[in-house]
């Protein structure tokens, strides 16, 4: 019972302080449950899922369905082997869920198309683990699983779940509006969630739907950046945030970051682009090299360099954000979100 205690926490957790900002929906119905298995090859008689998550795509407007398993490590017990076998695990599950009419019936919307993916969720609870995981995971981790057409498995390393923490706690920060503010703070505030959404730019082979609230994708969040826009709270100026996850070494980073947005002519969109990079303290000597060298070589008419100038960056605190501040237990876990200077 006290197992079962956990998930429904951890989940809650998870949902409220990442999830709910991304515009992610959960089954709050059916949480840390078996289902029966549908192929006997995978010699086991269920399946388990932890829970379900879903979100409309912008692109192809099918609900794509994350079938979610959370895992809480400590720094030691993070070993490339654990991690292979809970995305074989995984695998397995995502293959099922797709032919099984009993998990349809806990999770879906009954709708005739749908997409089912895979999300392996690694929460170091210790807050001690900094390596890049994508890159120590052994090679049966990186093997072709046997999975349903358009499904994906998905690994949120703590690396990434740090990054989108942080994303969030920024967001949350700069929705208030005090009296007292300069105008100049009052021009990098957020309005609140029900008018915010994610960008996606038309592509050359498609474009994304009329709906002016959309979710954050899986391709999105683990792309590494995160184009947030909405309405500015005061001026209604449409607004664009690129969270970045670079670890910014030189002023090339931004370079390729200012061709990417005139690429996709944002600066056609939005009357402001903010550029904030969590993981790169120092970011901002190299961002304004990088616009003066931008603004010579190839912002070569007046209306070139007034769209330049609409380019910001907002340093942000290098933060330590936490979902929980004492490692899993069978007892329970408390409820908080901890946030440390580092």
């Amino acid at each position: 019972m006290g197992e079962t205690k956990n998930i429904d926490e951890m989940a809650q957790i998870i949902s409220d302080k990442i999830f709910a900002e991304m515009k992610w929906e959960v089954n709050n119905d059916y949480k840390d449950i078996n289902w029966s298995c549908c192929d006997e090859l995978h010699k086991t008689k269920t399946h388990p899922t932890d829970l379900v998550f879903n979100y409309m795509d912008p692109y192809t407007e099918i609900t794509q369905y994350i079938q979610t398993d959370l895992k809480s490590y400590k720094k030691e017990s993070i070993s490339p082997s654990k991690i292979g076998n809970a995305l074989v695990s995984l695998s397995k599950q995502v293959y099922c869920a797709k032919r099984s009419k009993e998990w349809a019936g806990f999770f879906t919307k009954q709708e005739l198309k749908y997409n089912i993916h895979g999300m392996l969720f690694i929460y170091n609870n210790d807050d001690r683990y900094d390596k890049d995981l994508l890159q120590t995971i052994e090679s049966k981790a990186t093997f072709d699983f046997l999975l349903p057409k358009d499904s994906k498995l998905n690994i949120f390393t703590p690396k990434l779940i740090s990054f989108l923490l942080n994303v969030v706690s920024n967001i949350k920060e700069r929705r208030n509006i005090e009296l007292d503010e300069s105008f100049k703070s009052v021009e990098t505030k957020i309005a609140d969630r029900s008018k915010c959404s994610f960008y996606y730019p038309d592509k050359h082979n498609k474009c994304s739907s009329d709906d002016l609230r959309h979710p954050a994708s899986l391709e999105m969040i683990t792309s590494g950046m995160i184009l947030f826009e909405y309405p500015h709270p005061k001026t209604t100026d449409r607004i664009l945030n690129i969270f970045w996850d670079e670890e910014i070494k030189n002023d090339s980073y931004f370079v390729y970051l200012f061709e990417f947005i005139f690429n996709y002519q944002m600066l056609n969109v939005f009357e402001r682009v903010y550029v904030i990079t969590p993981f790169s303290g120092t970011a901002a000597n190299f961002f304004s090299v990088a616009k003066n060298l931008y603004h010579r070589q190839f912002a070569m008419t007046e209306t070139q360099k007034n769209k330049l100038a609409k380019i910001e960056m907002i340093t942000m605190e290098n933060v330590r954000v936490s979902l929980f501040p004492f490692p899993m237990t069978n007892k329970g876990i408390v409820r908080q979100l901890v946030k440390e200077n580092s």
